[in-house]
């Protein structure tokens, strides 16, 4: 794949994470910043730091993965509990009808059943998205983002393509 064919497909997949939600200029000039601060340890540490730098020396298989965690950190949602990713799931939403976390009466007994639940709610809710396990994060337990349901095949198909791990959260 060329360098050109790489931006494009990197563009159009910040495009589907973020839901169209930035300027098309901003995205191409993001996908310019992450291709480059993944090229190398050094380039990463001038743009998101010594901490990138270190990561990316233990895993450079990952450095695509890390420069778009740093570039769409506001867009994840990054946990170490259930209950805790399902806050993050509910601030990505302006309206608060989605349900609390339910404490008192679990309806699941681990993640997976939690991922089917979260999906639940989100169908009810909010049919027009699901949320996708995207990649790992090096800090968090969880690393997911809400998507538009109509997008998924294209964004599984986009990182399949560019090596980043990817699937439904179901």
């Amino acid at each position: 794949m060329t360098e050109t064919e790489r931006l494009s497909q990197l563009t159009r997949l910040l495009n589907l994470l973020t839901g169209f939600d930035q300027e098309e200029q901003e995205i191409a000039a993001i996908s310019q910043t992450i291709l480059a601060a993944s090229a190398s340890t050094a380039a990463m540490g001038e743009a998101y730091g010594k901490h990138a730098q270190n990561l990316m020396e233990h895993d450079p298989d990952g450095a695509l993965v890390l420069a778009i965690s740093y570039e769409l950190d506001d867009y994840l949602a990054l946990a170490d509990t259930v209950d805790e990713l399902w806050e993050e799931i509910l601030a990505a939403f302006e309206s608060r009808d989605l349900p609390a976390f339910p404490y008192d009466d679990m309806p699941f007994q681990d993640v997976d059943g939690f991922f089917q639940w979260a999906n639940e709610q989100l169908q009810e809710f909010h049919p027009s998205y699901c949320l996708l396990e995207f990649a790992q994060s090096y800090d968090e337990e969880f690393q997911l983002i809400v998507v538009k349901r109509e997008h998924l095949d294209e964004i599984l198909t986009l990182c399949e393509q560019l090596d980043i791990p990817a699937q439904a959260a179901e």
